[in-house]
């Protein structure tokens, strides 16, 4: 499962201009949170606000208190980053009882040094969509990722 993550290579040491890039989400209801992660930057794995979550949530019974993430990434030059949305529920069965959409895929774009970027989406039965945009401005950096359908 994507939440069962095996041990990672930590990615190179990086010693050039950073921006920021957030992890974001969007809660549904108490046991439920549409998260909208990093799960790697230049092909490399990063530990994601699902894992977080879950780690911080376990045995805490039903209820999900959504922990986010923030990655330093390199600014100046083109980084590739790949998100996904996702619908997360605390509880196994909740995912088994409740629907789960998801979308994810690639997107390159050149970050610029000390600004802020937010991985942002909408999930839902007939459109979901993940992308990464300029905090301050809004801007779509590089593509939407989008599915259509259930």
């Amino acid at each position: 499962s994507i939440l069962m993550a095996p041990r990672r290579e930590p990615p190179p040491r990086y010693d050039g201009p950073l921006a920021t890039l957030s992890e974001t989400g969007f809660q549904d209801s108490r046991t439920e949170v549409d998260m909208f992660v990093a799960t790697q930057i230049d092909g490399h794995d990063v530990r994601t606000s699902m894992e977080r979550t879950k780690q911080k949530n376990a045995g805490m019974g039903m209820g999900i208190v959504p922990v986010y993430v923030e990655h330093a990434i390199p600014a100046g030059r083109p980084v590739s980053v790949t998100i996904m949305g996702h619908s997360f529920h605390t509880a196994p069965i909740l995912a088994i009882l409740n629907s789960e959409y998801e979308a994810t895929g690639t997107v390159t774009f050149t970050p610029a040094v000390n600004r802020v970027y937010e991985i942002k989406g909408k999930l839902g039965e007939k459109y979901s969509a993940v992308w990464i945009e300029e905090a301050a401005t809004g801007g779509v950096m590089g593509k939407k990722i989008e599915k259509r359908g259930g």
